[in-house]
Parts: C-alpha cells; sequence; structure tokens
C-alpha cells in the first residue's frame, strides 16, 4: 500500500510546528494533535451561523470527503469556531 502520509510531505520544507492542543470532539471525547500523527489531514475552520462563504466551503470539504471516504490514510477535521 502506497502510504500518502509520508510521500505526501517527503519533499516540502518543514514551515513552523503546531503546538500541542486538545479540543472536545462532539462525542464529547477529547482530541489533539497525537490523533492527528500518521496521517495527511484536511482541517476546516467554519462558523456555523455563517450565511456567506461557509456553506460552500463545507460543500467543498464535503465532496473531498466523499472523494477519500474509501481511505483511512485521509482525515477530515472540522472545528467550529463561533
Amino acid at each position: 500500500m502506497i502510504d500518502l502520509a509520508n510521500d505526501s510531505r517527503s519533499d516540502l520544507p518543514v514551515l513552523g510546528r503546531v503546538p500541542e492542543f486538545q479540543f472536545t470532539e462532539r462525542s464529547g471525547s477529547a482530541f489533539g494533535n497525537n490523533d492527528m500523527q500518521g496521517s495527511i489531514n484536511i482541517v476546516n475552520f467554519f462558523f456555523t451561523t455563517c450565511q456567506g462563504p461557509c456553506p460552500v466551503m463545507n460543500s467543498r470539504v464535503s465532496e473531498l470527503y466523499k472523494k477519500y471516504a474509501t481511505t483511512d490514510e485521509v482525515r477530515f477535521v472540522s472545528i467550529s469556531v463561533d
């Protein structure tokens, strides 16, 4: 199996590191940067009450999610910022 996460970053420079963080997932479970290790992460920040660009952006993320639904190597994280 192709290791997409490692192959995708093989030629990219490291511009910085995200500091450790921990959020509460919608189920109430803790979720942090350690949970994102070893996969390609698509992160989407949005306002739940936004009626402008947010629905369009979330629709595009949904299209990507459907495209990669069969692989465990791509993870989608949407974070509401209300």
